[in-house]
């Protein structure tokens, strides 16, 4: 059982009382102390945009007008976390880009049951953005797969061979302007079929179009999107 916070090294504390002993409820490990908790900003406390998620006053934000000025189906992408906050940002940093996979587990288990409580797995397809060849073979792991692991996943997508450039080190006009990232089994059959797209950071949507696009080609009835943070 995990004992200090991951981020600070607080010491955890679990508050063990004769109620959680009498409800023969299991003890839920925790990776992040109250303190550091606090310092983040949930999107169930704010306002969002109904099109990605994002803290906002308006219904739908400028990027999802633009969205919509380009005939694309909204994909009324869910977010846990606003991503512009320190304590976000960093996690970040230490998870995707330096590569401590160990720090999947900080919000894996939030993150895998918002997912079960608002796309049931009887109805919902989860698909999950993958990484290129090259940025796997640097940090040894999918940052998106590592978050849900324990969710029926399903590989339906690839990175295409000629993507060279990481998404990441895109600026913004870059990455709206990126072409197809991605590649699937042109038999791939999906009629009728509810398809979640899973990420871990929601920027300009351009990635989660990308795999939108396949997916409606596929023959999927309904394309949402999920991501940690936005």
């Amino acid at each position: 059982m995990n004992e200090t916070c991951i981020f600070c090294q607080r010491q955890i504390n679990y508050q063990i009382n004769l109620g959680w002993l009498f409800s023969f409820s299991p003890l839920v490990e925790k990776w992040i102390c109250q303190e550091c908790y606090s310092l983040l900003s949930p999107l169930s406390k704010t306002q969002t945009c109904s099109g990605c998620g994002r803290k906002s006053a308006v219904r739908l934000c400028q990027d999802c007008q633009k969205w919509k000025a380009k005939r694309k189906k909204l994909l009324y992408n869910k977010a846990l976390y606003v991503y512009q906050n320190d304590l976000m940002k960093s996690y970040f940093e230490r998870y995707k880009f330096l590569g401590d996979y160990y720090l999947r587990k900080v919000f894996q288990r939030e993150f895998e049951h918002f997912i079960y409580r608002n796309f049931p797995a009887k109805e919902w397809q989860y698909v999950p953005i993958p990484v290129s060849k090259q940025t796997f073979a640097v940090r040894k792991f999918n940052q998106v797969t590592g978050l849900v692991e324990h969710l029926p996943l399903k590989q339906y997508l690839s990175v295409k061979s000629e993507t060279k450039e990481i998404q990441s080190h895109k600026n913004r006009f870059e990455r709206l302007n990126t072409t197809q990232l991605f590649s699937c089994d042109a038999k791939l059959n999906l009629q009728l079929s509810k398809i979640l797209l899973i990420d871990d950071i929601y920027t300009t949507g351009t990635t989660l179009y990308h795999a939108q696009k396949l997916m409606q080609q596929a023959g999927a009835q309904e394309i949402r999107s999920v991501t940690l943070a936005r």
